[in-house]
């Protein structure tokens, strides 16, 4: 036997009622002199003062009414029934205002530098130009890797700081740039690259990229607004030019330049190049660029409230919503018939 229990045995029953009934009415006692204590506080604090309205608000003094809900089946088919005909409902208006996007793509000829392509407008309206590009990885793991973001900042960065991101595209001679934004100067070919890494070299092929548009049967050449095409905290903040701007390959600031070094999610994208104002009738797009290898595509589309084409969108809400819809359905019908005792397991339900 341990010595608590032969000490408890010794010890007379009534003197063990009489301790704990004296300690706890100790503990009872002080609880009762903090409390006096506080009421004095409050006293001396002004009734009219914003403190003493806190100390004695139904938060402070934990007097606020709680809810506690009583989940039932009934509940939760019900909250399920009416979630899935929201969602399908939202999917309905994606698709319905989705479909009423004019999107016209075109197929762009690598081969050719210059390039026309046949557009017919149906509605007079803003229309958006983009390049679209196929079975490319911007969002690969190395190719994001591929840049430096403090460099793009127009921060002047050591060699040793860059190796890490520009790892093969270091130099001018690795990133096959020998021209200046001032095309009177030539490039030091040993000299860190500015911007450098293989996401900037990628743009080389891109740069030289300009689209035009003309009405059929008329020479006036209409050009795209090619301003504001990107985020003003990218054009005044992440992007800006190297203070020795002459030892740049491309200006930083150039908002194509920017579309392109934003990685896109997905191995087919589009990157928008200009919008303009266009009434109806037949236009042609003529589509300058030299060693343009990586377009694929021209699309020109119009936008809504909701943004562009996208009626994928509204199919996988409308997919969501029937399947919480069916599974509402069979939760509701089975407590139905089971006059409320419904236990949600696999041999209840099926």
């Amino acid at each position: 036997m341990s010595i608590e229990a032969e000490l408890s045995n010794k010890i007379p029953t009534e003197l063990m009622i009489e301790t704990t009934q004296n300690e706890n009415k100790e503990k009872k006692d002080e609880k009762e002199n903090n409390n006096d204590k506080k009421i004095e506080e409050n006293k001396k604090i002004n009734k009219n003062s914003n403190y003493y309205k806190l100390l004695n608000s139904p938060f402070s003094q934990q007097k606020i009414p709680s809810y506690r809900p009583n989940i039932s089946n009934t509940t939760t088919g019900s909250i399920m029934f009416l979630l899935s005909i929201t969602i399908i409902g939202l999917g309905i208006i994606i698709i319905f205002f989705s479909s009423m996007i004019e999107e016209e793509k075109i197929k762009y000829e690598k081969e050719n530098n210059n390039v026309t392509l046949n557009l017919n407008i149906k509605n007079s309206n803003t229309y958006f130009f983009y390049y679209e590009i196929e079975n490319y990885y911007q969002n690969h793991k190395r190719y994001l890797k591929g840049v430096n973001e403090n460099q793009l900042k127009g921060f002047n960065m050591q060699k040793n700081e860059l190796l890490n991101d520009c790892r093969n595209a270091l130099t001018n001679k690795e990133m096959n740039v020998t021209n200046s934004i001032d095309p009177l100067i030539k490039l030091n070919p040993n000299e860190i690259s500015i911007p450098c890494g293989i996401y900037a070299k990628s743009y080389i092929n891109l740069s030289s990229l300009n689209i035009y548009l003309k009405q059929k049967n008329e020479t006036k050449i209409l050009n795209l607004i090619e301003k504001d095409i990107t985020w003003k905290s990218d054009r005044e903040i992440k992007f800006n030019n190297n203070k020795n701007y002459q030892k740049q390959w491309v200006n930083m600031t150039n908002e194509h330049f920017i579309v392109w070094m934003k990685p896109s999610g997905y191995s087919t994208f589009r990157k928008l190049y200009g919008y303009i104002n266009l009434d109806i009738g037949e236009y042609e797009i003529i589509v300058k660029c030299n060693n343009c290898n990586l377009i694929d595509n021209i699309v020109v589309s119009n936008v809504n409230f909701l943004g562009g084409k996208n009626i994928s969108l509204g199919i996988v809400y409308i997919i969501l919503g029937s399947f919480l819809l069916f599974f509402s359905v069979i939760i509701l019908f089975k407590h139905e018939n089971n006059n409320g005792n419904v236990v949600l397991s696999n041999v209840n339900l099926f």
